[in-house]
């Protein structure tokens, strides 16, 4: 679990009060842990309580973490920004389509749809990030409906499929990973800090900094093909000598 090190914008404040506030929510900042970790998505906010939703402003973000009085997200452009949690008015998370292979996951996916459907609508500001991820998940929803299946960006035919799920091939066992009871888990992925682990139910994701190093060790041993090793620490600096 890490510890927060940003602090939080104080803008909306008057400049007399960001100055008496200001070292208490750092303070706050830096010694809460993260109440939780979300990846990908868009944060909506709104200038002052009761506006409408045509004005609310989108924040999309890779990663967001969330603290006691903000949400600390980073943008595509890699950027951190502090967003008081006062002004948010919703977190919309990106749809994260691991595998369509069954009517229930078309029916899934189409309930997904419907669900940008209605936030498109809402957020005008919003809609070309939105959008964006709408058409994506319409695209695997044509397909999936002639007869292939997807899986974690790959489309295979349902045989394919069936072999590379069969949960009694080697090195499959029963995990429980964040919490969540696994059967015939097996890792299948490793990319963009997050690991996919195949099982009896369908496909999981995972972010990987959170996993504990019992369930590190514990997944790598299903597949030792696929490394999820954590990155070795920076070396520390060599202190120079005075001469």
């Amino acid at each position: 679990m890490h510890v927060a090190s940003y602090s939080c914008r104080l803008s909306f404040l008057p400049s007399f009060g960001r100055w008496l506030l200001a070292p208490v929510l750092s303070c706050l900042l830096v010694s809460v842990q993260f109440s939780a970790i979300k990846a990908a998505g868009v944060i909506m906010t709104e200038q002052y309580k009761g506006a409408v939703d045509e004005f609310a402003e989108p924040h999309e973000y890779l990663r967001a973490e969330a603290f006691a009085v903000a949400v600390v997200i980073e943008t595509p452009a890699h950027v951190k920004e502090s967003i008081p949690r006062n002004t948010i008015r919703e977190d919309i998370g990106f749809v994260d389509v691991g595998v369509v292979a069954t009517p229930a996951d078309i029916t899934a996916l189409e309930s997904k749809l419907a669900f940008y459907e209605e936030k498109i609508k809402r957020y005008p500001k919003a809609r070309s990030v939105l959008e964006r991820h709408y058409l994506q998940l319409r695209g695997i929803l044509a397909t999936a409906k002639t007869g292939q299946v997807y899986l974690n960006g790959k489309w295979m035919s349902p045989a394919d499929y069936a072999a590379l799920t069969d949960t009694k091939q080697p090195g499959s066992r029963d995990l429980v990973i964040q919490g969540m009871s696994l059967k015939g888990a097996r890792l299948s992925g490793f990319a963009a800090g997050r690991v996919k682990i195949m099982h009896a139910a369908g496909v999981s994701s995972f972010d990987a900094a959170a996993l504990t190093p019992e369930e590190r060790k514990s997944l790598q041993a299903t597949n030792p093909a696929i490394s999820i090793a954590e990155a070795p620490p920076p070396p520390a600096p060599v202190a120079s000598r005075e001469q």
